[in-house]
């Protein structure tokens, strides 16, 4: 099984935790775990599952990851997560809207965030996107990079 297939299993609604688990392995074998976007092994330890679209719950979502939110555990002040929030199915089935945090913003650019939510987050059970305005960007800019100096 190649490295896309095994994504698959990882995606796939109606596998089986061992058949999950199982792919992992194989892909740790293809790929350095911890230079994906999502840490699969917690998830499937916790005793998740991706939902009937193939997502994965933000839980376990790492910074990296383009839909990365706040209520992630690698979440903190510094490389915090955007915000989910529920709203009303939409007529094209929507029924969740994202707001990148401003680590975000300034990580990914906005038109990647328009491609990402046109291709996968569209029609029923996704989400549409809430890019914020870009005001004071360049003034927050500078206080996050000076926390992450302050850090090291």
């Amino acid at each position: 099984m190649g490295e896309d297939e095994l994504y698959d299993v990882l995606h796939r609604p109606g596998e089986t935790k061992k058949s999950r688990i199982k792919a992992l392995e194989k892909l740790s074998k293809i790929v350095d775990l911890n230079k994906i976007d999502y840490d699969y092994n917690a998830a499937i330890k916790a005793g998740m599952a991706p939902d009937e679209r193939g997502h994965w719950e933000n839980k376990f979502k790492k910074p990296s990851h383009i839909t990365f939110g706040s209520d992630s555990v690698y979440s903190n002040p510094i490389s915090k997560g955007g915000e989910w929030e529920e709203i009303a199915p939409l007529p094209t089935g929507e029924s969740y809207q994202f707001t990148p945090s401003l680590y975000q913003q300034l990580r990914v650019p906005k038109k990647e965030y328009e491609n990402y939510f046109k291709d996968f987050e569209s029609g029923k059970g996704g989400a549409i996107l809430n890019y914020p305005k870009e005001e004071n960007k360049a003034i927050l800019k500078d206080y996050i990079i000076s926390n992450i100096l302050k850090k090291k």
